[in-house]
């Protein structure tokens, strides 16, 4: 049955801008997450367990969107690891997601992110991590700035 599962998550993830509903908020979480979890290049698994606690608080009654956000995240990451996308083009993607669509702001939940900064890393890590969530920050001042 988990194999089963595993299958239709994969599927679903190939083509979730297709079958999966509201994709386009799950894949806004998702790079949000990659900006910030990627700031720290030697993420491991105290980034791993902050994110599943998250996602789970995100999606409660949702196992399949809380297996996607994951999936995803870990697309991103990996292609960040392989050289495809750096930091900044998540940065640009979530400013110009924020500029179409405004209303993406209220997906930040600058505590959730705030959490990751309790995993272990330098202190240049550190601060372009904390810049990363300033940026935020900025986004969704900016945001209710405009009253949209």
């Amino acid at each position: 049955m988990k194999f089963f599962k595993n299958i239709i998550i994969n599927f679903l993830l190939f083509f979730r801008e297709v079958f999966v509903y509201h994709h386009k908020s799950l894949e806004f979480r998702a790079m949000v997450f990659t900006a910030v979890i990627g700031a720290n290049k030697n993420h491991g698994d105290c980034e791993d367990i902050i994110l599943s606690s998250i996602a789970h608080e995100i999606y409660k009654n949702d196992d399949t969107r809380v297996k996607l956000l994951l999936k995803t995240v870990k697309e991103y990451l990996d292609k960040i690891k392989q050289g495809h996308y750096d930091i900044e083009d998540f940065v640009a993607k979530i400013d110009n997601s924020i500029n179409e669509k405004p209303k993406l702001a209220q997906k930040i939940d600058l505590y959730q992110l705030r959490k990751f900064c309790q995993c272990d890393m330098t202190h240049a890590c550190s601060s372009y991590q904390i810049k990363m969530i300033d940026f935020l920050d900025e986004s969704i001042i900016h945001y209710n700035k405009e009253g949209k």
